[in-house]
């Protein structure tokens, strides 16, 4: 294996051809012209127009731009970019030779340089591959997070290289395209020079609701959805009804007659939920109870098979190991089967090859034994978490893992916190297009070029979070674990870091270098303050919990209030993805806030419990249950007690219930009521059924007969576990009601 990767990085250089360079620019001059097809595509156009841009910025030189079959100025070389006549035929024998419709061809020779592909991303890539060699990086999509360097005399030595991505699929930020008003253009740029992208899909991953659409059969059809506890949810499909098997199939024939050529891969995979069909016929299709692989492959195969003569180029694929750990035991995929392997409940601090991931190892050994294709779902962006997120070890580690196993195809849901969590977004775009490339080396060049003066404390900003990231025991994508791995301590030391940086930029001239390395500090500066904030908020709380003292509380409301202000400032839009931000803070804004006394009208008080939640924050009395990663855990043969005092502001209750009540219990677990918090009655109680299966509650229990006309009562959830291992857990409740 380790003689093959060596070859295929020999084979994908740069190669000789003879002596002698391509000169572009010679001494501030022009020597060249860059000639396009007689009707270039958009395509053509746009990278024609970016090349003479990058050029002009790097030679203070424009090279101009002509038609093939217009008069051209006299020049010494001709840049052939795109489908020209000069490189109709390096094309011809590109097409026979390439890989994939991305394939590119550099080609410098005397007289001329030839930049082409066997379609339009391919001569995109020669382009923004030859600007990489002459120095260019596109760190963060804006003007200032690009380098080009300075030089009167630009210059291509004689030479020909294929380019082409090793990661077919390199999709989840910056999708390469050429759309007409992107939504984003600067982040469009940044993806097209980065050479992120490949095939596209269709189905938006959990794809069930777009295949069979409820809104469109549930009325008429309820058969044709999930069969649970006696009534049909829309939740699932039943994926054995023929007829759903029929919609799905002529749904994914009209995606591909109506886009043809548009998606290799379709999704053909359950909507976000293990809210699984009990009908017969569908459990039968399970090789064990509650393992859903089998049946998720088989409804794929069935539309596999039926688009399979008409569409061969085409996969079928759903998330693999996401729903149901492990692969099918007794149904065998389709060739035209693609698994689509999930980071899912992985550990997000440690690489893939690291002993914390035998799920993702596993998954990748187990689904890959068939021989079909794989892509994998990772997530280097976190929807969750929008503060420091250190994982260019990670990355480092991953791509050429996933590479050296078969995993050609790669996803990473993304989310844009460009100013905490950017320089991930940047190696995984390098890595994607190639895993072979020297990590350190493009780090300690991403310090030099991009900071200047700052570089070295920048250095050990970046290089002080990775190596407290990689010692963590392990993350699991929550920003209520961040303030474990980031403590105060740590805070303050990265704070010291900033503030050199800060300080070293000011000896940069002349005054545009010393303006551009303050943008740039200052960028990564305000991602530390977003983090700072957030974090010194939670640690706050956490002492407020262990004191008692107010002055604590009033202290982290102050942090996250002064975060909310700074991520609604217009300006700071691009530092990271608002939606998924605003509302991690101003839950933990609320809950600081939040008191379970509740003024007259409707109220709702939510408690998810990961990591504790708010539980010691707002609950009266908690015993026997520890603080989890995502809920409250319950040790072996021990119990546990959750006391909250419910309270009305003014008035009284008029009606009370706990809504929703998630636990898995092997015991029994009891809802218990006081009006004194001394004396209690049982609302509920239930006991799971077998020494082995948990206890799962997922109900509302109505408790307006106690809280009906009083002031206040007191809730307590008491769970007693029989289970010889520590499995019992809290998931979350919610109390909903009235005061009048």
């Amino acid at each position: 294996m380790r003689y093959s990767w060596i070859l295929f990085v020999l084979a994908w250089g740069w190669t000789a051809i003879h002596a002698g360079a391509a000169v572009l620019v010679k001494d501030g001059q022009p020597r060249t012209v860059i000639m396009l097809p007689a009707k270039p595509s958009e395509a053509e156009a746009m990278v024609a127009r970016d090349f003479q841009r990058h050029i002009a910025l790097m030679s203070g030189t424009k090279l101009p731009i002509i038609r093939d079959g217009n008069p051209s100025p006299k020049m010494p070389l001709h840049i052939w970019l795109g489908k020209t006549r000069a490189g109709s035929v390096q094309l011809l024998s590109l097409r026979r030779a390439a890989r994939t419709d991305e394939t590119g061809l550099i080609l410098a020779r005397p007289g001329s340089l030839i930049l082409t592909g066997v379609d339009d991303r391919g001569t995109s890539h020669a382009v923004y591959t030859l600007l990489e060699r002459l120095g260019c990086r596109w760190y963060l999509p804006w003007e200032w997070g690009t380098v080009v360097p300075q030089k009167r005399t630009v210059s291509v030595p004689h030479m020909r290289q294929i380019v082409e991505p090793r990661f077919t699929t390199r999709a989840g930020i910056g999708q390469w395209g050429f759309e007409k008003a992107p939504k984003d253009p600067s982040l469009l740029d940044w993806g097209r020079r980065n050479r992120v992208g490949g095939y596209a899909w269709w189905g938006a991953g959990h794809s069930y609701d777009y295949l069979v659409p409820p809104s469109v059969y549930f009325k008429d059809h309820p058969e044709y959805y999930a069969l649970r506890d006696g009534q049909r949810s829309p939740a699932q499909l039943c994926t054995t009804n023929s007829d759903v098997i029929r919609i799905a199939t002529a749904t994914v024939r009209k995606v591909l007659k109506d886009y043809p050529g548009a998606h290799k891969y379709i999704c053909v995979s359950p909507n976000d939920n293990n809210d699984f069909c009990q009908c017969e016929k569908c459990r039968a299709a399970d090789p064990q109870p509650g393992y859903w692989t089998d049946r998720i492959l088989l409804f794929a195969n069935e539309v596999a098979r039926a688009v399979r003569e008409e569409a061969p180029q085409v996969y079928i694929t759903f998330y693999s190991d996401y729903h149901n750990i492990g692969p099918p035991l007794e149904v065998r995929p389709e060739k035209n089967i693609m698994f689509w392997i999930t980071q899912w409940g992985a550990d997000l601090a440690h690489p893939a090859p690291h002993p914390n991931q035998k799920r993702l190892q596993n998954a990748i050994r187990d689904f890959g034994q068939f021989g079909n294709p794989m892509m994998m779902y990772t997530y280097y962006g976190h929807y969750n978490n929008f503060v420091f997120f250190p994982i260019v070890h990670c990355l480092k580690a991953d791509m050429p893992y996933y590479y050296r196993r078969g995993i050609h195809n790669i996803y990473s849901e993304t989310h844009q916190h460009w100013a905490t969590q950017g320089l991930n977004f940047y190696i995984y775009a390098r890595l994607a297009w190639d895993p072979s490339l020297d990590v350190d080396k493009i780090m300690e060049e991403f310090y030099t070029q991009f900071f200047g003066p700052a570089r070295e404390p920048m250095k050990r900003y970046f290089e002080m979070a990775e190596d407290t990231f990689n010692r963590t025991g392990s993350f699991y994508g929550l920003a209520s674990q961040m303030p474990l791995i980031f403590t105060e301590e740590y805070i303050r030391k990265a704070g010291g870091h900033i503030a050199r940086a800060k300080q070293a930029v000011e000896s940069a001239k002349p005054e545009a270098a010393r303006k551009l390395y303050r943008q740039r500090v200052g960028f990564f500066a305000q991602g530390f303050e977003i983090s700072r904030l957030y974090l010194d908020a939670c640690h706050l709380r956490a002492r407020f919990i262990r004191e008692g003292n107010s002055d604590l509380k009033a202290q982290a409301v102050s942090n996250l209030e002064r975060l909310v202000a700074l991520l609604k400032r217009p300006e700071n839009e691009i530092l990271i993805e608002k939606a998924m931000a605003l509302p991690v803070i101003e839950y933990s804004l609320n809950a600081l806030k939040y008191e379970t006394v509740f003024a007259p009208g409707d109220f709702s008080y939510p408690e998810d419990f990961d990591h504790g939640g708010n539980v010691r924050l707002q609950a009266a009395r908690v015993s026997g249950f520890e603080d989890g990663t995502w809920c409250l855990g319950l040790p072996a043969g021990a119990a546990g007690e959750v006391v909250y005092h419910l309270r009305a502001k003014e008035g009284s209750f008029s009606s009370l219930k706990v809504a929703g009540l998630i636990s898995y219990i092997i015991g029994s677990l009891s809802v218990d009521v006081s009006e004194d918090g001394q004396q209690w009655r049982t609302a509920s109680r239930e006991t799971s059924p077998d020494s082995k299966m948990a206890l799962t509650i997922l109900k509302d229990i109505d408790l307006t007969s106690y809280a009906a006309g009083k002031p206040s009562l007191w809730v307590r959830f008491r769970a007693e576990s029989t289970a010889s291992e520590y499995q019992s857990v809290m998931d979350q409740i919610r109390f909903q009601g009235r005061v009048e």
